[in-house]
């Protein structure tokens, strides 16, 4: 068990425990004792796992750090009641942050951990979460109240519940529940980074999905959301949405069908917002083919959505809006390939030009409402997609065509694709005149909440115009794998009538071995106003520089560091630093971050882990915050006992 001590005198009793008397015991290597616990009498019991020290006193390279007259820890990994090692921190919004768990194994399927918390600036937090896990489904439930904020002058609080199962065979169910007493909460008492103090919605989703025969799926779904940020408008209530679809089989030359059907209650707590009720209808038929060198998937289909909305909040005649159009795609493709070879490789080389078609009738919507459609981010995926909006609120009017061309570098010998590059463009035949905004929502409310022209009116491709355009941007992608610890990934979007890049964007890393990552990274957007599901308009522009790095300086440090700057704004988003000790028996990790909060001002915090092997480990864990801001952290790097 990796356990090794000396004593006084060592007695093994008829029961089978250990007891060692004025002696010490560690998981280190005998000759490297970085950490040992001395004590007057110490007891394992090997069966149950569980040793018991008393009038002990904690040892670190060699000096006396910690006193207790008992303590109890675990000899393997079995799961018991008692105190977990506390962590702590300190941040800008609650300055010294301190919590001490504590652990209740009540059963083998469910368990508690109760969470007193301390922050200097705030006061003192209870918190809590309970686990149940039975064979068919998973529930945690969890919580925290802040009696009383010392600087908010109020009670705090928040409630979680989460649940995941499988009652039936084919059968799923989940729900995600949070809900806090205030918009500021996560971002002044959030314990686990910036990431989570950012968010800006809190998603209460519950949501059950049955999959029976080959492809059919039946769902039922009600969601809302839990704003965060109160410059962004409220979105509408699904109470409920119910789903009944089918996806294709892609047998080739077999004729196929598909059906996206759902059946979705709007409700708005703001009683100004227009409520409603709609129906999406959505049948295709396709007969696809396939050879060893081309397919052709030719489909037909009709999408209609018609409302029952409240007649009181809208035009005479308004009440009972429809809409309905026919489209038809083709979708071919052909692949070439050949060997050749390159600096000394043999590759295989492919050549696979793709050509789709889509043609969609173009019908009136301006007695619609707008509950939950959103223009998608054009990029190379979009070239092949039969829309360019989220949600079913709008049918996208189309008659284009678009045509690529992907091109791989295959390394015969690993199988490795160490090159690929993909191009292609829309070509527009008609004007395409349906937009998100094109409709009230009601009697006094324009078509978006936020639609206010900007001065000298909209650009082409903005609410309220006729999308014009004969070619959309040309779209570009680009994968180099030169070596296996070394990738590079690019996109553009060219736009061809201004001859300017929209927006671009690339990525190098570097992993040379388990333990090192290196990130740099460049993005760009120019400014282009879209709407989000949320009514609120999308229109920064984005340029920003990204550089994240898990470097070992040695056998034993490692050092942690993110950078992102904003060059728009000129200053940094994101900083963070780290420092990682890890010796044969002991770890501690160090991070502190700082970045722009809501207010443009600035937040930090700093955490610290520290981990005793076998004896676990005091301070923040830390991992999942640097899984969230450091590119291939956790996935790359080996286990190095901080991890758990």
């Amino acid at each position: 068990r990796h356990l090794q001590g000396s004593a006084s005198l060592l007695e093994r009793d008829a029961d089978g425990l250990i007891h060692v008397h004025g002696g010490s015991i560690t998981y280190c290597p005998p000759g490297h004792e970085d950490w040992q616990v001395r004590a007057e009498t110490i007891r394992l019991d090997l069966e149950d796992g569980l040793g018991t020290a008393r009038d002990a006193t904690l040892d670190i390279a060699g000096v006396p750090v910690f006193y207790t007259p008992w303590l109890q820890f675990p000899l393997d990994d079995r799961r018991r009641t008692g105190l977990l090692w506390p962590d702590f921190g300190n941040d800008s919004t609650g300055g010294l942050d301190i919590t001490a768990p504590v652990y209740f194994n009540l059963a083998p399927n469910y368990d508690a951990t109760l969470l007193p918390r301390y922050m200097n600036d705030r006061g003192t937090m209870l918190g809590g979460e309970f686990r149940y896990l039975n064979r068919w489904s998973s529930w945690v439930t969890s919580g925290a109240i802040l009696p009383n904020d010392d600087v908010a002058q109020e009670d705090r609080w928040l409630t979680s519940l989460e649940h995941t199962g499988k009652p039936l065979d084919g059968m799923h169910t989940h729900i995600s529940y949070t809900e806090v007493s205030d918009e500021d909460y996560l971002r002044q008492l959030g314990s686990t980074g910036l990431e989570v103090q950012r968010s800006i919605f809190l998603p209460q989703t519950g949501q059950v999905t049955y999959l029976f025969g080959d492809s059919w799926v039946l769902g039922a779904k009600a969601q809302q959301f839990r704003l965060l940020d109160r410059a962004l408008a409220e979105p509408y209530k699904i109470l409920p949405r119910l789903e009944l679809n089918r996806r294709f089989s892609g047998t080739p030359f077999t004729p196929d069908y598909s059906l996206t059907s759902e059946f979705t209650v709007f409700e708005h707590k703001d009683a100004a917002e227009l409520p409603g009720q709609r129906l999406y209808f959505y049948p295709q038929l396709a007969y696809p083919m396939q050879w060893a060198a081309a397919f052709v998937r030719p489909a037909v289909g009709y999408q209609a959505i018609s409302y029952n909305l409240d007649e009181s909040l809208t035009l005479p005649g308004d009440e009972s809006p429809s809409v309905g159009a026919a489209m038809a795609n083709l979708d071919a493709g052909y692949f070439l390939e050949r060997d050749t070879s390159l600096f000394g490789t043999a590759f295989l080389q492919t050549l696979e030009p793709r050509a789709f078609y889509l043609w969609v009738d173009s019908e009136d919507h301006s007695d619609l409402p707008n509950f939950d459609s959103s223009d998608l981010t054009f990029s190379f995926s979009q070239l092949f997609r039969t829309t360019r909006f989220s949600g079913h609120d709008r049918i996208a009017d189309a008659n284009q065509a678009s045509l690529s061309v992907t091109s791989r570098l295959i390394d015969e010998e690993s199988g490795v694709e160490r090159v690929t590059a993909s191009v292609g463009q829309i070509s527009y035949f008609e004007d395409r005149r349906v937009t998100v905004c094109d409709a009230p929502r009601a009697q006094s409310q324009p078509s978006c909440r936020t639609r206010v022209p900007p001065a000298g009116g909209w650009e082409d491709g903005q609410p309220g115009d006729a999308q014009s355009v004969s070619t959309s941007e040309i779209a570009a992608e680009v994968q180099v794998q030169p070596a296996r610890s070394v990738s590079f990934t690019g996109t553009t979007l060219w736009d061809t009538h201004r001859e300017q890049v929209n927006e671009g964007g690339v990525l190098a890393r570097w992993t040379p071995d388990a333990q090192t990552i290196v990130n740099v990274g460049y993005r760009y957007r120019r400014e282009q106003t879209a709407f989000d599901i949320f009514g609120n308009p999308i229109s920064e522009t984005i340029d920003q520089a990204d550089f994240s790095a898990v470097l070992p300086i040695s056998d034993r440090w490692k050092v942690f560091t993110r950078y992102q700057y904003d060059f728009t704004n000129d200053y940094s988003l994101e900083e963070l630093t780290g420092l990682e000790y890890s010796s044969c028996c002991w770890s501690v990790r160090m991070v502190y971050q700082e970045g722009v909060d809501w207010d443009q001002g600035r937040d930090y915090g700093f955490y610290l882990q520290f981990v005793l092997r076998g004896l676990g480990g005091i301070g923040k864990n830390i991992d999942q915050l640097l899984q969230d801001i450091i590119f291939g952290f956790g996935s790359n790097l080996e286990d190095d006992g901080l991890a758990n």
